[in-house]
Order: structure tokens, then sequence, then C-alpha cells
């Protein structure tokens, strides 16, 4: 379509008329911008994977060599588990296929490490869902590089950190460049996920509150990108350092009380807002372990990536997301200017420990304040608000216009609407149920009859061309 459009576009511009030609101009604009990112996110991606994992392999051959065996373990743990979560993701993505060679071309993706580039490509250039997939290509990009991040990206990160600041520890050239590869790798996926989001048009239809902060043309879009990576990048290099030397201070089973601590008080937080459970439809058992996985591995992520798609009401908020990035240069900068390892041979001394912390925390704050200024300003408010994750599901159904998008309010868990607008939203229903009987509209599927409520029904029977084939109701998004 690019290529088409391309070709015909000095044509199409010589015999259109003057409002026509303004807006070919802007849809070219855009086509040149998307492309533009779409290649930078796409190479990137991938050149910042492969990198990474060579450092990484020349490093375990350097750690092995030094007779540092446990550091080298350590990396060869993470890579491994990060690989192997990926490929489980991969497979659980296609095992509905039927084509055996395209479920074995993913998981070459996956063990030749290109799958990170594959995904960012296939977000890009918008790839449809293939039959018996069961994420979207955004989606599965996301857990992927989540995954990376969290997986492999960070601890390797604080691994190679360890070996950097411990006594006599290894701060050759090397080191250094191995270190820049994992901060930079988690930096660039985390800002990678972000910008796709934001970016992403089906997202700012459905919720025009919270996406559209990355502001229009290709310079702005650049710009904001760069924000982005780099407030993850200074807040993982915070993060891994003074959870690396907090232990030299205080202990290690104080840092890790310290650290189990910031987790309980957000869960005591998220518990108070009554904010706990899970804003898709998961009931039981499952619901609660995945309510509290999901919590769990999304302040994860902010803690240590500050990934910006985190300040979402269903996941941290935009006031907690701030809070988190302010504490972690309030810790670090205490670590800094508390560090004294006189005496110890081999160790860092204050005055590198206070330029190399401290400065990293300044660029933190400075990172932050940059990201800010580079929004479209409708959206800093999403970076400090305090809507809870019901609110939101709660504004898809008031807020919005288009039924297809009021209709959305039902994949959402009712814990977090019923109560509160469940009777508005059962009016609301039985008055379109009539048209849809007559004209069903296209968006309607036998997915989404099925997962229509009977409790927000009047009479069932009265829609035998709605519910006939769905007589078994759903009673939640997995089954």
């Amino acid at each position: 379509f690019t290529q088409s459009f391309s070709s015909n576009y000095i044509i199409t511009m010589k015999v259109a008329p003057v409002p026509l030609r303004s807006t070919l101009d802007k849809i070219q604009a855009t086509m040149l911008e998307e492309r533009f990112m779409g290649r930078l996110i796409m190479y990137g991606t991938g050149l910042f994977s492969l990198f990474d994992m060579a450092t990484d392999i020349v490093m375990i051959r350097r750690y092995h060599d030094q007779g540092r065996k446990g550091f080298a373990k350590a990396i060869i743990a993470t890579i491994c588990a990060s690989l192997l979560l990926q490929s489980f993701i991969v497979y659980i993505q296609n095992r509905r296929k039927k084509s055996t060679r395209k479920k074995i071309v993913e998981q070459i993706f996956v063990w030749t490490l290109v799958k990170p580039g594959i995904d960012a490509y296939r977000v890009a250039y918008k790839a449809p869902n293939e039959v018996g997939q069961v994420f979207t290509p955004q989606s599965e990009a996301t857990c992927v590089r989540c995954i990376e991040m969290l997986i492999e990206a960070v601890p390797n990160a604080a691994i190679q950190l360890a070996a950097i600041l411990g006594a006599n520890g290894d701060r050759s050239f090397l080191a250094m460049i191995s270190l820049f590869s994992s901060l930079s790798t988690g930096a660039f996926l985390s800002a990678v996920t972000s910008y796709e989001w934001d970016t992403n048009g089906e997202q700012r239809r459905k919720n025009p509150l919270f996406y559209g902060y990355v502001p229009e043309g290709t310079f702005a879009k650049l710009n904001t990108f760069v924000a982005l990576f780099m407030l993850s990048y200074f807040n993982l290099l915070v993060r891994s350092t003074w959870v690396i030397l907090l232990p030299l201070k205080v202990g290690s089973l104080t840092t890790l009380a310290a650290l189990s601590s910031e987790m309980i008080i957000y869960f005591i937080w998220k518990g108070a807002r009554k904010d706990l459970s899970l804003f898709f439809s998961l009931r039981g058992v499952p619901g609660v372990f995945f309510s509290f996985l999901y919590t769990f591995m999304t302040k994860g992520i902010a803690d240590w990536t500050a990934l910006a798609h985190m300040r979402f009401p269903h996941s941290l908020g935009g006031m907690y997301f701030s809070f988190n990035v302010f504490i972690n240069a309030s810790i670090g900068l205490w670590v800094a200017l508390t560090y004294n390892r006189e005496g110890v041979e081999g160790a860092l001394e204050k005055k590198n420990v206070l330029v190399v912390l401290c400065g990293s925390c300044a660029f933190l704050l400075l990172s932050y304040a940059y990201l800010l200024g580079s929004l479209n300003r409708d959206y800093i408010n999403t970076f400090f608000s305090t809507k809870t994750s019901s609110k939101a599901v709660q504004e898809t159904f008031t807020l919005n216009v288009e039924e297809e998008l009021k209709f959305f309010i039902f994949r959402y868990n009712e814990q977090k609407w019923k109560k509160e607008i469940g009777e508005q939203v059962k009016v609301w229903l039985n008055e379109k149920l009539v048209e849809w009987a007559e004209e069903p509209p296209e968006w309607l599927t036998e997915y989404k009859k099925s997962i229509i409520p009977e409790w927000a029904v009047d009479d069932i029977k009265k829609y035998p061309s709605i519910f006939a084939k769905n007589n078994k109701r759903r009673n939640s998004l997995l089954g």
C-alpha cells in the first residue's frame, strides 16, 4: 500500500483540488513518520538484542577464565530462563495452528535470537492475527519483551554491576561495554513497548484519555522516544547500583526486607483503594492467583525499567508511577552519600561512587522532566493521576459513544463496574438488543455474544438470533 500510494502521489497532487491536496500531504507525512519509526524500532530491537547476547557470552567466558564462575553461571541461568519462557509464550500463541512448519519456524526465531526483531516488524507493519493465534502480534511482542527485560536484561545488568562494584571488581573496558549493552537493551525494549502501545490507532480509539501522549511529527516522535529510553536507562542504572551497594551498608537481609517492604506497601495501597483484582474477567482461584501475579510483575517492571505504559490505572497508576521514579532517585542519593568502604582492599573510592551514582540520580530526574516536556501537553496529567482501575473500566462505558466501545465493558471484571453502573449498562444493552436482533452489527461476533452476562438481559428468549448459538455462557475471558 505504501509503495502504491507513493508512486501515484505526484500524479494525484497535480489534478487534486486544494483541500484534497492538504489531506494527501498529511497522509503522506504520517506514512513517512510511521515508516521511519517502524524501521528504527525494528532494526534497533534486533541489533540491541543480538549485541547484548554477544557481550553476555564474552563476559561468561571472561568470568570463567577469572575463576568467578558464580557470575558466569548466573548469566547463563538468566539467558536460558529467558529463552525458555519466550519459547513457552510462542508455543501458547501458535499451538492451535494447523501447520507444524510454522510452529517450528516461530521456535527457530526464538532460539536464533531474532524474535524481538520479528515482533517489532509485525507490529510496525500491522500484521494481522493469523488463524489459531491466541494473542494479537502487539500483545505477544509485549509479553516477549517483558520476559527479556525482567528475566535477562535487568538481572544481567545487576550481576555485572555486582562484578564491577565489588572488591577487586572487573572494571575493564570490556566489562563496561557489556554493562552498557544490558542497560541499553532493557531501556530500548521499555521505550519500544511504551511507544508502540501509545501510537497504536486502535488503542487511541478505545481509550483516548490515556493513549495519545506521543505527539505528531517525525522529530517530535523521535524526541519522545529518546526521552522514554533515557528515563528507563537511568532508572535501571540507579536501581541496580543502589541494590548492589545497599547490602554493603546494612546487610543482605535488611536490603531484602527493604525491597519486600516496598512491594508490601504497594499491595496495601492497591488494597486500600479496592484495586487489587484483575481488570479482566477471571474468577475463582485462578482470578486470585493472576491478580497477585499481575500486581507483582507490573510493580517489578516499573521498579526496574520505569516502563511508562505502567502508569495505566490497571497497573501502577500515574501518581504511583511518578512516586516510584522519585523513590528510586532518593534511595540512590542516600546510598551514595552514606557510602563508606575505607580500609577495604580493592573497593571503590567514595568520590567515584558519589560522581557516578549522584550523577545518575540527577540524570534520572532530568530524564523524567525531559519526557514530560516532550509529551502532548494534554496527557501530562496521566503521569500524576490517582484514577483507579475501577474508574478507568467504568469510563469505558460512560465516556464512549460508539456502541462497540461501550460493549467492551463486558470484557472487564464485573467487580470493577457492576455495583456502580450495572443498571445503566443493563438499560442500554436491552435497548440495543432490540436493534441488533433486527440488524446485527458486523462487530457483534459469536465470541462477543457469548460474554454478555445473563443478568443484564431481561429476556434471553426474545432474542434467539443473538443467543441461540450461545447456550453456554462464558464465566471469564478464558472460557
